[in-house]
């Protein structure tokens, strides 16, 4: 994670905040790595808020980001929300992935170079073999919404050619969880 880039807890399962208020924000640039943020692991995380600011090489000659960009930004907020729940989104010693098979984003606003982004995810569906998110990207302090999105991860044995889905092992299940409306 570079300085620029900060993870902040939302919500427990159980709705509790697990960071600090929404209000007490720190200066972009500072860094807040997930071994200083208290994480109750006995309770999954459902959701997570993840700040960053836009790099140039993001950008194209007009300074705008590229619509690629969007869902690199959404992923790098699951995997800091996997991160909160004190997982890796790549198991060492297992033979799983979890490959995107479906995603979806409404552009709402531009981006420009060295806007500080806020991107919010959250759970919305477990099954047995997949982990659907929704996404939200803000900026201007989250006055401004910049784009919305969902997408869906398929757990699948990394070994089998082709891939092949299978059921998301229970330490993975037991830390994450669907969040509340």
């Amino acid at each position: 994670m570079s300085a620029s880039n900060r993870v902040y807890r939302a919500k427990t399962a159980r709705g509790g905040s697990a960071k600090r208020s929404p209000g007490s924000r720190r200066p972009p640039g500072n860094v807040i790595s997930p071994a200083q943020l208290p994480n109750p692991l006995d309770q999954p995380v459902s959701s997570c808020r993840y700040v960053r600011r836009i790099q140039f090489y993001e950008t194209d000659l007009a300074g705008v980001v590229h619509f690629s960009w969007y869902l690199r930004y959404m992923e790098e907020a699951e995997h800091a929300l996997w991160r909160e729940a004190g997982l890796s989104i790549v198991p060492k010693d297992h033979a799983i992935g979890f490959p995107r098979v479906a995603a979806a984003i409404e552009y709402k606003a531009p981006l420009h170079f060295e806007d500080v982004v806020e991107i919010w995810i959250e759970i919305t569906a477990i099954t047995r073999r997949s982990i659907t998110y929704s996404s939200r990207i803000t900026c201007g302090d989250g006055e401004i919404t910049i784009a919305i999105g969902t997408f869906t991860a398929v757990c699948v044995d990394k070994t089998a050619r082709p891939l092949k889905s299978v059921d998301i092992p229970a330490e993975i299940r037991n830390r994450l969880a669907i969040a509340k409306a």
